[in-house]
């Protein structure tokens, strides 16, 4: 059983991705911090695709939670968060008993599984880096590949595997959507561009078409209307579905979920209903693009409410329209904000830019993007924390 020490307040996070790496390394040194992921590294999920033609782009994409965290100050827990055993305790998947004061529920979402009996070594799903580096050996013998889902991911997937691969695979995406990228904030100016751009490549595209099982061969895939496609290898990249299992663990906590499943908050990324639970990042019930930049600005809000003078939180999130881009392979993409967008060069070389930024400021620990305290403030709003 970990206890809190009682010099600090406990925090625990759940979920290592955007939001909870964010928060972990912003309030590290005011709270008794804990960060419980399933992986041992925080991975920039933006650039996970490229893992897919280039397994040793793993290596630039994923930082140890060693590195960026001072484990002087921070405990890092190799493990999976199971179930609340009360508002204040968690048991996680290992047995171990894990007490806070506050938690942080980041726990992300997953790809919705369209394909009956998906579970294969020919489907894959677009999630996790080490999913698409083991993907990579199948990819290179296939002579077909199937990409179910038309969204940015699906775009950007099957742009990465024409561009590697070239003429020696056919590439075919399979979308129920009316044009690319329909589900989201995507204007269909850019929706056609894209589009285009995967003809031209030489990328199929078959709009109106949602793919449901898989047929016994492995090898032919079935849609609604009863077209049957033949692919050697298929990667699920459909809608979300968010990860609270955890929270629906908790029948309270169950009743704070949508009927999706999302978590609903308030203004200030509470759990409707209870002050000491924050949850942020896809999990959350938010109307808004699901995007690593949107799940960093949760975290933001989060931190600063969590190092505020006082019990009352000082910092709300309010969603507003947030650049977007959609990357074609390493000299191509689109660039999306509002119904404001371009194509070419420029989108994909930006893309490049931020990845390396926001990794550069993870293996240094850079203070531009870690503040030690909550912008527009001199500093006294930890005082209280730090006389615990």
């Amino acid at each position: 059983s970990t206890q809190s020490t009682g010099k600090r307040p406990r925090l625990v996070i759940v979920g290592g991705g955007f939001t909870g790496c964010y928060v972990a390394k912003r309030v590290e040194r005011f709270y008794d911090t804990i960060l419980i992921d399933s992986k041992d590294y925080f991975e920039f999920t933006p650039s996970i695709l490229r893992v897919l033609t280039e397994p040793n782009h793993w290596k630039a994409i994923q930082i140890p939670h060693s590195t960026y965290l001072d484990l002087k100050c921070a405990t890092v827990l190799h493990d999976t968060a199971d179930r609340f055993l009360s508002p204040h305790e968690l048991q996680l998947a290992s047995g171990r008993r894990v007490s806070f004061d506050k938690i942080v529920i980041a726990t992300g979402s997953s790809y919705a599984q369209p394909i009956k009996e998906a579970s294969s070594d020919r489907v894959f799903f677009a999630s996790r880096g080490s999913t698409l580096a083991s993907a990579h050996r199948e990819l290179r013998r296939a002579k077909r590949a199937l990409i179910i889902g038309g969204g940015i991911v699906g775009v950007e997937l099957a742009a990465e595997i024409v561009e590697h691969f070239g003429e020696s695979i056919d590439v075919t995406i399979a979308h129920s959507g009316l044009h690319l990228m329909s589900s989201g904030s995507v204007p269909k100016g850019a929706s056609d561009y894209c589009l285009q751009r995967l003809k031209a490549m030489g990328v199929q595209v078959l709009l109106n078409e949602r793919v449901t099982e898989r047929s016994e061969d492995n090898h032919h895939f079935v849609t609604r209307s009863g077209a049957r496609l033949q692919a050697d290898v298929a990667f699920v990249c459909t809608g979300i579905v968010p990860n609270s299992a955890l929270l629906a663990s908790d029948p309270t906590m169950a009743a704070c979920l949508d009927g999706r499943g999302f978590a609903r908050v308030d203004d200030h990324l509470r759990l409707a209903g209870f002050e000491h639970v924050f949850v942020g990042g896809d999990v959350a019930a938010i109307r808004e693009e699901k995007l690593a930049q949107t799940a960093e600005f949760h975290g933001d809000t989060i931190a600063r409410n969590l190092l505020a003078r006082g019990s009352q939180p000082v910092a709300s999130y309010a969603t507003t329209t947030r650049p977007m881009l959609v990357s074609l392979g390493r000299v191509d993409g689109a660039f999306v904000w509002g119904e404001r967008w371009f194509g070419g060069l420029m989108p994909a070389l930006l893309k490049e830019v931020v990845e390396f930024k926001v990794m550069v400021a993870y293996r240094w620990r850079a203070a531009a993007i870690f503040q030690t305290h909550p912008p527009h403030d001199d500093g006294s709003a930890v005082d209280e924390l730090k006389a615990h």
